[in-house]
């Protein structure tokens, strides 16, 4: 798999997964949904990104590897 394949997984599970949770929240709105929106999804947002931006990177640095060695 590709590191721009597995970034668009990457991009796909999470936004489908705050979907779900919006959904979620609708009816399950108390401290402890609170909380694990707070500490847990919110953060994800931010470490997705920072994934994504990562995996931008490397895929840059492995393209010019590739092409040094051909």
């Amino acid at each position: 798999m590709s590191l721009p394949s597995t970034r668009t997984k990457l991009q796909k599970s999470t936004r489908d997964l705050l979907l779900r949770w919006e959904t979620s929240h609708e009816h399950w709105n108390d401290p402890v949904s609170q909380r694990l929106e707070s500490e847990y999804l919110n953060p994800l947002e931010r470490a997705v990104i920072n994934a994504c931006e990562a995996m931008d990177a490397m895929n840059e640095v492995l393209s010019r590897v590739q092409r040094d060695c051909e």
